[in-house]
């Protein structure tokens, strides 16, 4: 993950995000890398560590929301102002890049399909679904398509 070459870069943090899908814990041990990654890389690369957030995400059960890091699941009620990294996530749906507005689109559409944001509060839900529905009507993914 610390090399020079992006593509060496990218397919280390493929490999890490299913790696990660194993256990709970190993999880969340690497959800500050990928945040990381999301906040200060390049576009293949955030959109490769956003794709490993929401995979994340959807692989937990309802029940064990509880045990994913704080700084990813603070979504419900009043935290999800507070909540950068449910910011960033949302958020890359405005984003300049197509790959990531898709990336994000894609993955908050399963999260809600699979029901997952129910589990973290029907404000994180009626938030997802807004910005979904934003970025579908937006002038600058009409021009995209």
């Amino acid at each position: 993950i610390q090399d020079e070459n992006d593509e060496i870069r990218k397919e280390a943090l493929e490999c890490l995000g299913l790696f990660c899908l194993l256990d709970e814990h190993i999880a969340a041990s690497y959800v500050p890398l990928f945040l990381q990654v999301l906040a200060h890389d390049t576009d293949k690369l955030q959109a490769c560590a956003l794709s490993a957030i929401l995979d994340i995400l959807l692989v937990f059960k309802q029940s064990d929301w509880n045990k994913v890091p704080e700084q990813l699941l603070e979504v419900g009620g009043e935290a999800a102002a507070s909540s950068s990294a449910w910011q960033q996530i949302v958020q890359t749906l405005s984003h300049g890049s197509c790959l990531l507005r898709s990336t994000a689109a894609e993955g908050l559409a399963k999260l809600l399909y699979a029901g997952r944001l129910r589990a973290a509060g029907q404000e994180a839900e009626k938030q997802a679904t807004l910005a979904l529905l934003f970025s579908y009507f937006a002038s600058s993914t009409e021009e995209e398509a």
